[in-house]
């Protein structure tokens, strides 16, 4: 039997998250430069669009957090009326991504998403 590539793995992974976190809309994985890597995106949303915007979210919020001095960090929640993007490091190469309803409970979701983002981590 053939192994995986990275890319498999990361899509089985992110696969597995969406059946832990049933109301989990999307999520990706993205290198640091913007780029996808693997994504569970719906076609209205452009992924490489998405990519880069998260990739610069992330720098953005580095700078933010090393500049007033509560660094390193560890994860970006911004919030919508409808939902959420969470976004948080897998390692010096990748940033994984996931977009919730407004009313899903957090607690969860950063719990499995730090728990694959070290899953991730390992494979870079």
């Amino acid at each position: 039997m053939k192994p995986l590539s990275i890319s498999e793995e990361l899509q089985s992974l992110i696969k597995e998250m969406r059946r832990r976190i049933p109301d989990l809309l999307y999520s990706a994985v993205i290198s640091a430069d913007g780029l996808v890597i693997v994504a569970d995106l719906p076609p209205e949303v452009d992924e490489d669009l998405f990519a880069a915007t998260q990739a610069a979210l992330i720098s953005v919020s580095e700078r933010v957090v090393g500049e007033v001095g509560i660094g390193p960090l560890s994860e970006i929640v911004v919030a919508g009326d409808k939902g959420r993007v969470v976004a948080m490091q897998a390692g010096p190469e990748a940033i994984l991504v996931s977009v919730v309803p407004a009313d899903v409970k957090l607690g969860l979701l950063l719990v499995e998403m730090r728990r694959l983002a070290k899953e991730i981590a390992s494979k870079f």
